[in-house]
């Protein structure tokens, strides 16, 4: 039996993988652009942590798969009022 969450939540973890990796990226290329000409473009400096932390955030907020289904309903069986 598969989980129908499962394909949305590894789509989303793609975007925020790939959303991380445009930052830091971006981050890299700024950075080295300072180091050789001095100077760089103040988009740079914002878009690269922007991308970064919507990725990371994006990480977090993902729908957990199974695993996380399982630990909110509990295996231990409840007591009816008819059994008490």
């Amino acid at each position: 039996m598969t989980n129908s969450t499962q394909p949305d939540r590894n789509a989303e973890l793609r975007e925020a993988n790939s959303c991380m990796a445009l930052g830091a990226g971006l981050g890299a290329v700024g950075t080295g652009t300072a180091l050789l000409a001095g100077a760089t473009c103040p988009l740079c400096v914002v878009i690269a942590p922007a991308l970064f932390g919507y990725g990371v955030w994006k990480r977090i907020t993902a729908p957990r798969g199974a695993c996380g289904d399982s630990a909110n309903n509990s295996s231990t069986p409840v007591k009816s009022e008819s059994e008490s």
